[in-house]
């Protein structure tokens, strides 16, 4: 292989487990309820929005998350 193929290769291979690890943590770090922007700043992202918009599938159990805290928040509120 041509040199310069040789090292557009190895950057893309790079790059492509740096994405690995990127979304490793960020789906470890979303699963234990840290915060999109905590993760943006995490993962040096400028925007959390993005990273908002890129991670997003990897909250899935935000639903049940959301559930339960709505459920504390109004047994809170209930008067023996």
């Amino acid at each position: 292989m041509e040199s310069h193929l040789l090292d557009r290769h190895t950057n893309t291979t790079a790059h492509t487990a740096s994405a690995g690890r990127s979304r490793n943590f960020a789906s470890v770090l979303l699963e234990a309820g840290v915060s999109i922007k905590a993760v943006a700043e995490f993962l040096g992202h400028a925007d959390p929005g993005f990273t908002l918009r890129t991670y997003t599938h990897l909250m899935s159990s935000s639903e049940d998350r959301m559930r339960e805290a709505i459920e504390k928040a109004w047994s809170a509120l209930e008067v023996p």
